[in-house]
C-alpha cells in the first residue's frame, strides 16, 4: 500500500498532524515506538498559552548557565556531561538571543492565537472531556524587579492585541486567598486555554482511531529512505511500509532519525517533571505559574494537586529523581503552604525536544523534497500543535507562505 503521507511519531504534533492531513484528502499512517501520547504530551501542565511564548535563549547568559550548571536546585539544570558531549548545541543557545527576530516572535504567537478557537472546536466537535477552561491562567511574581520586567513585556502583548491583564498581590488574595502573602503582583492570562493534558491526548487518540486512520504503535522506525518520488520508511520488525512523504515528529528521537540521513539536528532533549500530590479539600482557582521557580501548580478536576516544569538537560536519562520530585513540592509550598501537607502519589519524567534557538523546526530538510520535520517545540507542544498541522498541511499542498516557512525553516538547526 502506498500512503500519502506517513507520520513518524504518535505525541501530540504527529496526531494533530494527522487529523488535519486526513481531513484534507490526504491517506495517512501514524507510526509510533511506545503508545500514542504516552511521552510529554501526556504528561504537562496543559497549557494551550500563545501568549506565553518566548524563546528559551531570551533568558539564557553566560552567568545564568554557570548557574544552570552548578546548581541542581534551579530552575533550569544542566549537566557536565551533557554540555561537554553536546557543547556545540550550548554554544548556539547562548548566542541565538542577539538573532532571534522580534517580529517572527510576534508572527508565531499571533499563529498560535489564530489557533485558539480551533482546539475549542475539536474538543466541541467530538466530544473531549479534558476539563477545557480559558483565562484561568494566572502567573504571580514575588520580586518586584522581575514582576517590572515582565510589565514591559505585557506591554508588547497589548500592542499585539492579547488580553493580559496586570494585578496586584491584593488581586491576586481575592481570587486566590490559598497563596503566601509574599507575592508583589501577577499577569492573568485572559484568552489561553488550559486542558487536562492526559484526557486530551486520550480523547484526540479515540478520534484518530475513529476515523479509521492507519496506527501501528510499539512500532519503532530504524531507517527512512527517499527513492525519486517514493519515501521508504523500515522498522525494528522487519516491516517497510511507502509513501509519497514522510512527516519526522518523534520529539527528541527525531535526532536519531536525522542522523540516520547524514544530517546533524541542533536539538536537544530536555527533562520535565509531572508530579501528581494526594487530593485537597482545599481548591486552586487557577492554574498558578510561579515566576520565581518556574514550577506550575493547580488543582485537577477530582481533587488531585498536581505540580509540573523544571528543565535538565542531562540528555536521554529518565531516571526518575524522589529528591528532586520533594525539592519542587517544598519549593512550589512556600508560595501555596497547603500543599506541604499532600503526599506525593506520582512522579513522572519526560523528555522534550529543545532547538538551540528555541523556535521549532517545521519544514522540508536540506536535500529531501519529500521529507519534513516537525519538532523542537519543547515547552509549547500544545500550544503548537495546530499551527504545526496546519502549516504541514499548507506545505503538501503548495499552499504554504515564505515567510512563515522562513520562521520554522530546518536549516537553521540542520548540518551535514
Amino acid at each position: 500500500m502506498l500512503y500519502d503521507v506517513i507520520i513518524v511519531g504518535g505525541g501530540i504534533i504527529g496526531l494533530t498532524t494527522a487529523y488535519y492531513l486526513y481531513k484534507n484528502g490526504f491517506k495517512v499512517s501514524i507510526l509510533e515506538r511506545g503508545r500514542l501520547g504516552c511521552e510529554a504530551s501526556r504528561n504537562n501542565a496543559g497549557f494551550i498559552v500563545p501568549s506565553m511564548y518566548s524563546p528559551l535563549p531570551l533568558e539564557a547568559s553566560i552567568a545564568n548557565l554557570i548557574k544552570w550548571i552548578l546548581s541542581r536546585k534551579s530552575p533550569v539544570w544542566v549537566s557536565a556531561k551533557e554540555l561537554f558531549n553536546n557543547w556545540r548545541w550550548f554554544m548556539h543557545f547562548l548566542t541565538a538571543k542577539s538573532n532571534i527576530d522580534p517580529a517572527a516572535c510576534r508572527t508565531i504567537r499571533k499563529l498560535c492565537r489564530d489557533s485558539l478557537n480551533e482546539y475549542t472546536k475539536l474538543i466541541d466537535t467530538y466530544g473531549i472531556d479534558c476539563d477545557l477552561r480559558k483565562g484561568c491562567i494566572l502567573e504571580v511574581y514575588s520580586d518586584k524587579g522581575d514582576f517590572e520586567e515582565a510589565k514591559l513585556f505585557v506591554g508588547r502583548l497589548w500592542s499585539e492585541g492579547f488580553n493580559v491583564k496586570v494585578l496586584s498581590n491584593e488581586e491576586i488574595y481575592e481570587i486566590e486567598p490559598e497563596l503566601n502573602r509574599i507575592l508583589v503582583g501577577g499577569l492573568l492570562y485572559e484568552e489561553d486555554l488550559l486542558v487536562d493534558s492526559a484526557k486530551f491526548i486520550n480523547g484526540l487518540s479515540k478520534v484518530i482511531k475513529s476515523l479509521g486512520i492507519d496506527i501501528c504503535e510499539h512500532t519503532e522506525v530504524t531507517k527512512i529512505l527517499a527513492r525519486n518520488d517514493i519515501v521508504s520508511v523500515y522498522t525494528g520488525i522487519a516491516t517497510r511500509l511507502d509513501a509519497r512523504y514522510v512527516v519526522i515528529s518523534a520529539g527528541p528521537w527525531s535526532i536519531q532519525l536525522l542522523k540516520n540521513l547524514g544530517l546533524n539536528l541542533l536539538m536537544r532533549p530536555a527533562r520535565g517533571y509531572t508530579i501528581t500530590l494526594s487530593k485537597s479539600s482545599k481548591r486552586l482557582n487557577n492554574a498558578i505559574f510561579i515566576h520565581d521557580i518556574h514550577e506550575v501548580v493547580l488543582s485537577r478536576s477530582d481533587g488531585a494537586v498536581k505540580v509540573s516544569s523544571i528543565l535538565e538537560f542531562m540528555g536521554f536519562n529518565k531516571d526518575i529523581s524522589v529528591s528532586k520530585a520533594t525539592w519542587m513540592v517544598n519549593s512550589a509550598a512556600k508560595y501555596i503552604p497547603y500543599i506541604k501537607e499532600l503526599s506525593i502519589e506520582d512522579i513522572w519524567v519526560g523528555l522534550r525536544p529543545c532547538t538551540a534557538d528555541g523556535i521549532p523546526v517545521i519544514g522540508k530538510i536540506p536535500g529531501y523534497d519529500n521529507i519534513i520535520l516537525a519538532t523542537g517545540h519543547c515547552r509549547f507542544g500544545l500550544t503548537f500543535s495546530i499551527l504545526t498541522a496546519k502549516l504541514i498541511t499548507d506545505i503538501l499542498k503548495g499552499k504554504a507562505k515564505s515567510n512563515i516557512l522562513k520562521i520554522f525553516s530546518p536549516m537553521r538547526m540542520i548540518s551535514s
